[in-house]
């Protein structure tokens, strides 16, 4: 995964198009989590198949919060496409690994607090009370509390960010600092922990809910 491809004078990054397997992929698996964000499964690129006579095929990633990524890579290497929860991504290229994970943590980032409002929205649609049915109420609870979780997470992120260029600009003071982002490292960790918790309250819920 370190090749570049040369391209109207431009260097692009080239993945290995015959291994885009979970062990083909776990350098830029790593990459990505570097960015803070946490893939729960990769998903290997299926058959090949062709378009207008270009050989491409494509791979999936799955995010902890339930967000999804595929990308479409051409035979050269090439990554052609990259969609978010089947949304396309802006992208033009990445001149090295580390750029390309950036693009795809960045979107997770930025798409993750309206992300979890939706899937909440749907979650408390598909549980409302039908046919006179008694209403389930942990649910709805649970899905708004799982959005709501993570607004805390995206908070605690952006606390680590202030924290860090507090630092870069105040190094007398780097102890104290310091302290301030493992602090708020510490709260993130916490608060991912406690968004997994609450999504397994809300799929038991789910359950239960079905098997009566």
């Amino acid at each position: 995964m370190i090749n570049l491809n040369s391209k109207n004078g431009n260097q692009y990054h080239l993945l290995d198009f015959a291994n885009l397997n979970e062990r083909g992929l776990m350098p830029l698996k790593k990459a990505i989590e570097l960015n803070g964000v946490e893939i729960a499964k990769v998903s290997p690129a299926g058959t090949a198949r062709r378009k207008d006579g270009v050989a491409m095929r494509t791979f999936g990633l799955k995010f902890m919060d339930e967000q999804e990524v595929s990308v479409q890579v051409n035979e050269t290497g090439d990554v052609s496409a990259i969609n978010l929860n089947k949304k396309a991504v802006p992208y033009i290229g990445a001149k090295n690994l580390s750029e390309l994970a950036k693009v795809i943590a960045s979107a997770i980032q930025v798409n993750s607090v309206a992300f979890a409002k939706s899937l909440a929205r749907k979650l408390a649609r598909a549980e409302k009370p039908q046919g006179g049915q008694a209403k389930k109420p942990g649910v709805k609870s649970n899905a708004q509390r799982l959005a709501e979780q993570s607004e805390r997470i995206d908070a605690a992120k952006a606390s680590i960010v202030t924290a860090q260029q507090f630092y870069a600009e105040r190094e007398q003071s780097a102890v104290a600092t310091k302290k301030q982002i493992e602090s708020a490292q510490t709260e993130l960790k916490s608060e991912q922990a406690r968004n997994r918790q609450l999504k397994g309250e809300l799929e038991s819920l789910q359950g239960q809910h079905h098997d009566e």
